[in-house]
């Protein structure tokens, strides 16, 4: 039984729609069941199905009029759970769902699949096809689309609205496309600005800057009180490099001190705006690689200059707040002024923490409260802790609340959108190694060989050995058999002009590494001469790139083969003999017909 990679399927019993909840469930279950857990006996579904739906399914379990053979199969639990849940479902309210559905930032095939999902919970009758053409019609962002389809006339039927839809959209793409390789223009040149550029620790943290000022930390925030002559400051502000009061032309006294947290100079810690980063440490070597579910619960997310915005339903009163998603706050934001608009008597909690906008300032937090809240469209009731603050600023809902009523969804890892060999099959790391084997397997080896040419008038020379310390004498043996298994080096038994020294370096994880110290077989070697390219030299043919990667060979000097006669060049003295190498060998300084320099 091997799920991994697999996720796991999930029954939401807080959902306000349990039927439509329900059907996803079981879906995913029978997928499950029929895929990884096809081998497996009636009794191992059954068991998976009730640590599927939690504690809350195994209650109606329990309660079900059950006989002793329907127990054991899992087509009967899931039909006795519908029809313990079916009379739950209200058309009315779905009707009313259906028809507030716009397409808003979705895709055509996206938007049709909603509308058409939400179309079975209405009990339509025969009108269903007409009502979803309907609402298609009515929920396009396009003007120009709708239009197009309200041209047709009553002949407009539901497959021809969708076929009409899908081919505008295609025909946008399209579009699009050419646009943007007409308006793209080849980098002729690239040069440094004037001045001195901004540091990392300025304030830029990849969010939009609400005052021009942030750009430079030696600014203030305020305006000048005197927009005649900019940069003057005639009142006291608050210093954006020691966070005190004080005016321009008074000193700060952050001015010539180091700052305590990223050790750079003329700021105080309190006002650092330098993030650090923690050194990583024990890495995995497993490769996870899963998919992302395709969500159709992502509806009535309005965007807003850059900006989302949802409805959410607060209050025993429900009244409908448009909240501003934002997955960068810790914690849900009520402006005083939309709190008392609520019209909640009930008084307001003293707050757990101190709240800080990303600028480091304080907020002036009046208290916290806990309402019921809930998002009509995808469904989620939850109780909602907000702290009210004393503020201008839209609502907020922050990240777990957005997490919480399924606005957002966390994406671990992503699906391979083609496979060879299936193309339903995710991309693992099993499948990688098996279909790209000849990527991961032994040392790649570059076609041609490589010369050393030397100098007719150098004499040889032969180095006795060194001495191995004894705590290394069995790796350097261990390394030596596998590197000789490798055909990276053979052993010679016949004299040679060349003898170098072995070298052993121990690396940071214990492992060592053999090199040569061929100091007087590199004072021997003719250099081929070759022109390395600066920056300047290859910029240029980047201006039509879109995509830049960069490749790391694993023991990239062995990936050259040396020609017979210049491997006896590379013999050198070891505890099992001497030995010559058949690929170029670390430590040596040759460009020979391949590198000029060492990779």
């Amino acid at each position: 039984m091997n799920l991994s990679g697999i996720p796991q399927p999930q029954m939401d019993w807080t959902s306000t729609n349990l039927v439509e909840e329900f059907a996803k469930f079981q879906e995913h279950c029978e997928l499950v069941f029929k895929g990884p857990l096809k081998d497996q006996e009636e009794d191992v579904h059954v068991t998976m199905l009730l640590l599927y739906m939690g504690a809350k399914g195994r209650e109606i379990y329990r309660a079900a009029n059950f006989s002793n053979a329907d127990r054991k199969e899992t087509k009967k639990i899931f039909q006795k759970v519908r029809e313990h849940i079916a009379p739950i479902i209200n058309p009315v309210f779905s009707r009313y769902q259906f028809n507030n559905i716009t397409q808003n930032e979705k895709t055509m095939e996206q938007f049709i699949t909603i509308v058409k999902n939400k179309a079975t919970e209405c009990d339509f009758g025969t009108m269903k096809d007409d009502m979803i053409r309907d609402r298609i019609i009515f929920g396009v962002s396009s003007t120009k689309l709708r239009e197009r389809l309200l041209q047709v006339g009553k002949d407009l039927k539901l497959d021809k609205a969708t076929k009409i839809c899908q081919e505008f959209e295609y025909a946008a793409s399209q579009i699009k496309m050419f646009n943007n390789v007409q308006e793209s223009a080849p980098v002729h040149a690239v040069s440094r600005p004037k001045g001195r550029m901004p540091s990392r620790s300025s304030g830029i943290q990849g969010r939009s800057f609400r005052n021009p000022s942030s750009m430079n930390p030696g600014r203030y925030t305020e305006t000048s009180s005197n927009p005649g002559r900019i940069g003057e400051r005639s009142h006291s502000t608050k210093c954006n490099r020691c966070g005190n009061q004080h005016t321009d032309k008074q000193r700060c006294p952050a001015k010539g001190t180091q700052c305590n947290n990223c050790k750079k100079w003329n700021h105080w810690s309190n006002v650092c705006k330098s993030r650090t980063v923690n050194e990583i440490s024990n890495l995995s070597s497993e490769l996870y690689i899963d998919c992302v579910e395709n969500v159709d619960r992502l509806v009535c997310v309005t965007v807003k200059n850059g900006q989302m915005f949802t409805e959410i339903l607060i209050g025993n009163s429900k009244k409908a707040v448009q909240m501003k998603l934002d997955t960068g706050s810790q914690v849900n934001i009520l402006p005083l002024s939309t709190f008392q608009g609520l019209g909640i008597t009930a008084p307001l909690e003293k707050p757990t923490s101190k709240l800080t906008a990303y600028n480091g300032n304080s907020l002036h937090c009046k208290g916290q409260i806990t309402l019921p809240c809930s998002h009509a469209v995808s469904g989620q009731a939850k109780n909602v802790t907000f702290h009210v603050v004393d503020t201008k600023s839209p609502p907020l809902l922050g990240c777990e609340s957005c997490l919480g009523f399924k606005l957002i969804e966390f994406a671990h890892s992503v699906q391979n959108d083609y496979n060879h060999r299936n193309k339903e099959a995710f991309l693992t790391k099993e499948s990688l190694l098996t279909d790209y084997a000849q990527v991961f397997d032994g040392i790649g080896l570059i076609s041609g060989e490589c010369n050393i040419h030397v100098d007719s008038n150098a004499t040889p020379v032969v180095h006795p050995p060194r001495r191995i310390p004894v705590a290394l004498q069995d790796k350097v043996k261990q390394e030596l058999t596998r590197m000789e298994k490798m055909g990276v080096i053979a052993k010679i038994s016949t004299p040679t002009e060349w003898c170098n020294n072995l070298v052993v370096t121990e690396k940071s994880n214990g492992d060592i590494r053999l090199c040569l110290d061929p100091r007087s077989l590199n004072s021997a070697i003719k250099r081929t001469p070759y022109p390395l390219k600066t920056l300047d030299d290859v910029l240029h043919k980047f201006g039509n790139a879109k995509y830049f990667t960069k490749l790391d060979l694993t023991s990239a000097y062995w990936s050259i083969q040396l020609s017979e006669e210049s491997s006896y060049l590379t013999a050198f003295n070891s505890p099992l003999g001497v030995f010559r190498y058949l690929r170029c060998p670390y430590g040596l300084n040759v460009s020979g017909d391949f590198f000029g320099s060492r990779p």
